[in-house]
């Protein structure tokens, strides 16, 4: 146990030693220097600061021109798919208004049958499934038409024709 504390001692010994050591080596240096010597050191950092002043400022520079070039290619990007988007919406308009104008046709048809049914005096609902489908007839059928096919219109104009243009942020 001993050997320990004797170890500290003297690992504290060299450690005042040193440092007395390094003390006497600055105090020699700086009577060495001279004031010629002090300028020009001061003349160097002072251009080594202004060197490193004209790097950050391009380095800069250079990263402000990459993000004026990053928002152009962000910007032509975002204008090809408004671009496709809005041929895609004009299709899609094109088939939603045929198959409204559709289903207001099969409506119609639907009652001018039933007037001329009612005149006749015939009121019938029919349902039939077959193997070449399900057949469903009845004096309602066209009301039934013509609101499924309103509320196919409402759902396309309040979920599918919904516009959100989503600017990036600036600054």
């Amino acid at each position: 146990m001993k050997m320990k504390s004797y170890s500290g001692f003297a690992s504290l010994l060299i450690l005042l030693l040193s440092l007395t050591v390094h003390v006497q080596a600055a105090e020699e240096v700086a009577e060495k220097i001279t004031p010629e010597m002090y300028q020009e050191y001061q003349v160097r950092m002072e251009f080594e600061r202004s060197k490193l002043a004209i790097a950050q400022a391009q380095a800069g520079a250079s990263m402000a021109a990459e993000n004026v070039r990053h928002r152009k290619a962000l910007a032509l990007d975002t204008e090809a798919a408004l671009a496709a988007q809005g041929v895609q919406t004009v299709l899609i308009a094109i088939m939603v208004h045929i198959m409204v104008f559709l289903a207001l046709y099969l409506s119609y048809l639907q009652f001018k049958a039933d007037i001329a049914g009612k005149s006749s005096g015939a009121k019938q609902t029919t349902i039939k499934i077959s193997k070449d489908g399900v057949e469903f007839s009845s004096s309602v059928i066209g009301l039934i038409i013509l609101f499924m096919s309103f509320w196919f219109f409402s759902v396309y104009v309040d979920h599918v024709y919904d516009i959100q243009v989503n600017f990036p942020p600036t600054g």
